[in-house]
């Protein structure tokens, strides 16, 4: 009968103990550790400062907490700081259920339009935010205005 002797491993392929790890969970859990994060505020994302002439006397509509499946409405008041007319080529939304009625015409220097935004809150329970992008032209350049819409949908009472 042979015996076989066994020589000890290299360091690189023996197995690390377990003991430091049991040693770690157990501290965070009995000195108060939160393991799991709490819940965090909502957050909103900011849409950025006007990289043009056209601004917007709020580029936040927070509506604060809403009920899933009703409409709100609210009129953004976008103004031409520029020293020239600039005309307005597109509004764009995220999804559907944000609508917008469209600017007739050049928005003159100086001068002030109106543009009505619906939402219609269909989504999940939970923080909601939808963009509206506003494409427009001033002395031969393309700008971009972005405004959002933000709130905490709650479920419906039904």
């Amino acid at each position: 009968m042979r015996t076989t002797t066994r020589l000890p491993l290299p360091i690189y392929q023996r197995r690390r103990s377990l003991g430091p790890c049991f040693l770690l969970a157990f501290v965070a859990v009995f000195s108060g550790c939160e393991l799991a994060p709490e819940p965090q505020a909502r957050r909103i994302a900011d849409p950025g400062p006007p990289d043009g002439p056209l601004s917007a006397d709020s580029v936040l509509w927070d509506l604060g907490e809403v009920q899933q499946g009703k409409s709100y409405e609210h009129t953004f008041q976008l103004t031409n700081n520029g020293a020239v007319q600039l005309d307005i080529q597109n509004i764009g939304t995220d999804c559907g259920c944000t609508t917008t009625t469209p600017i007739n015409g050049p928005v003159a220097a100086g001068k002030s339009v109106a543009l009505p935004v619906a939402l219609n809150v269909t989504g999940v329970p939970g923080p909601m935010q939808q963009r509206i992008d506003v494409l427009y032209s001033a002395e031969g350049k393309t700008h971009q205005l972005s405004l959002l819409c933000a709130g905490q949908i709650r479920r419906d009472a039904n």
